[in-house]
This record gives C-alpha cells, sequence and structure tokens, in this order.
C-alpha cells in the first residue's frame, strides 16, 4: 500500500509526510517539486548519475541546486536494492557512492517509466507489426497495415502529449491524401518544476559527440531585469552552436516561462539559423525573453549584462 505510481500520486487524500521517489526523470523531478512546496519530506534516488539525464546538465544542475537547498535529498548514482513495508512506513533499500542506504517514507513514488498498454487490441492478428508492444509506424504514422495508423506514445516515439498531437495532425492529412511530415529534431523536452526547464535540439554533450566544434552562450537570469522583477532569478539561458558555421543546434533553458520562450530554439533549429540572425533580431524589453537575446551575443562573449571575462596574455 505505501508504493504508488504517478497516478495515486494525483488522487491521494492526504499529503504525506514523506516521499521516497525512486527515478530522478520528468515526473520524478515534477512530483517532487509539487510535494515538497506541500511540505513532503523528499527523497530522489536515481540510477544514473544525473538527474533528467536526457536534458542539456547546465540547466538541469539549476533545478538540482534549488532541490538541495529546499531541503530535497538527491542520490545518483543508487541502486534500489530491496523496498519492504514496516508498519505505516515503507523502506527503500539502495546502494550509492558511499555504500549501502536506507530510505523510509510514508509513500514511495515509483517513477521508472511506463510500458505500453497494446496487448488485446487484436493489432498482431491484423498483421502489425510491433516492438517491446510498442506499435511500428512510418513517417506518416501508418503502421504495417496500410489503413491502420498509430500516434502518441503507443508507437514508442517520443513519449510527449505536443508530439502525439502533431502525429495525430500528420495522420489525419496522410489520410487525406494530402502530404504530411513531422521534423522531430525540433520536438521541446519541457520540465514543469520551479524553475521550469525546457530544451529543444542537441544538448553540447550530444553535440560534441556527433563531432561538432562547440561554441556555447551562457546568461544567467539574475542579470535579466524581468526576472528581477518577478523575483525568479534561479535560473540561465544556453545556446549551443557549430563554431564553424554558426548554425543553431539547440537551445537550453532553466526559469521563469523557459516551457514557452523554448519555442523560439525550436524556430531556430528548423530554420537552421545561425547565431548571427538571432543577435539580430529585436527582443522585446522587459521580457525573461531577453535572456535569450544575451545568451546569443555570449557566443561571442558580447552579452551586456554580465561582466567580460579577461583574456589571458
Amino acid at each position: 500500500p505505501g508504493v504508488i505510481t504517478s497516478n495515486e500520486a494525483l488522487a491521494l487524500e492526504q499529503i504525506p509526510k514523506s516521499l521516497a521517489i525512486i527515478g530522478g526523470g520528468v515526473i520524478g523531478c515534477e512530483f517532487a517539486n509539487v510535494y515538497s512546496d506541500f511540505g513532503t519530506e523528499i527523497s530522489i534516488i536515481e540510477m544514473l548519475p544525473d538527474l533528467i539525464p536526457n536534458m542539456d546538465q547546465t540547466v538541469v544542475n539549476v533545478l538540482r541546486g534549488r532541490f538541495e537547498r529546499s531541503g530535497i535529498k538527491v542520490n545518483t548514482n543508487s541502486k534500489v536494492l530491496a523496498i519492504r513495508q514496516v508498519g505505516d512506513m515503507t523502506e527503500v533499500d539502495a546502494e550509492g557512492p558511499n555504500g549501502p542506504f536506507t530510505v523510509s517514507a510514508e509513500k514511495v513514488l515509483l517513477s521508472i517509466g511506463r510500458r505500453p498498454v497494446t496487448k488485446g487490441l487484436g493489432l498482431e492478428e491484423l498483421g502489425a507489426k510491433m516492438d517491446r508492444g510498442f506499435i511500428k509506424v512510418d513517417k506518416q504514422m501508418r503502421t504495417s497495415v496500410k489503413n491502420i495508423y498509430a500516434i502518441g506514445d503507443c508507437n514508442g516515439g517520443v513519449l510527449l502529449a505536443h508530439t502525439a498531437s502533431s502525429e495525430g495532425m500528420v495522420a489525419a492529412e496522410h489520410i487525406m491524401n494530402k502530404n504530411a511530415g513531422i521534423d522531430f529534431k525540433t520536438t521541446p523536452y519541457c520540465v514543469y518544476t520551479k524553475p521550469e526547464l525546457a530544451g529543444v535540439g542537441m544538448t553540447e554533450k550530444e553535440a560534441v559527440e556527433k563531432g561538432y566544434k562547440v561554441s556555447t552562450g551562457v546568461f544567467p537570469l539574475n542579470g535579466n531585469g524581468k526576472s528581477i522583477i518577478m523575483g525568479e532569478v534561479d535560473g540561465i539561458a544556453k545556446y549551443v552552436t557549430d563554431s564553424k558555421t554558426g548554425e543553431v543546434l539547440g537551445l537550453h533553458m532553466a526559469g521563469p516561462r523557459a516551457t514557452e520562450l523554448i519555442v523560439e530554439g525550436a524556430l531556430a533549429v528548423r530554420l537552421e539559423a545561425t547565431i548571427d540572425e538571432i543577435t539580430t533580431t529585436i527582443h522585446a524589453h522587459p521580457t525573461v525573453g531577453e535572456s535569450l537575446h544575451e545568451a546569443a551575443h555570449a557566443v561571442h562573449g558580447n552579452a551586456i549584462h554580465v561582466p567580460k571575462k579577461k583574456k589571458k596574455k
């Protein structure tokens, strides 16, 4: 009874005094933020070295710092060994870099992913090809059965609501014999915490791994007027660019309105825009969006509201 999923976490009749969260991905971090604000004592146990590992860690570290300052205990590089009920409490045995440890909590939230629920639909009998329970589709969202389409989480692509919506439009247009397509590299990844996190395109690590010579521009929101006015200065904006061409490879942000402002990066990635095209675009004042302009200037070391680094002699 002490182990719950995100479904039950949204329907608890009482706020637990303590909550152990297994999995430090998007869902785990969002619930950690919510329940911490309710006054719950939170412990996160994540097997990988980082929280939200698919996002640029420069922006994720802003959230991790906020978590730790608010009293959330973050245990990365930690593997869960056992879960057991002890009276009214649930104990989680785990092993981390410093050896074994145990977390005792009223509730334990499992947030380690979801499996597709496609059994019993008769798809395989009709000839639809499957992959570990996910339905295989082509670029038009069509399954191997030509008059059956599959969109959203069930096809195992990008498991996000806005991607599913776009896939639905592609499928509908293709059914009506219209040319339809989707560019998945423009998919924004959003985390609804405080500060919000958002990213699109390649992270710095991904760009380096793909062989790019990378230049980055980072601007802290404590230098942004609107963020100061709002009292939300925890955050940064970061552009990842190709040093040779100036092409924008990715945009990553932590801070207020990050999940709305990320659309600028999605459009830049889609149009293969250069960083100079961003710097020569006027951004309104006072807005949090100005931080994107400053981050773009920072690629060349020209951000206005941060001190310039002294060049080494």
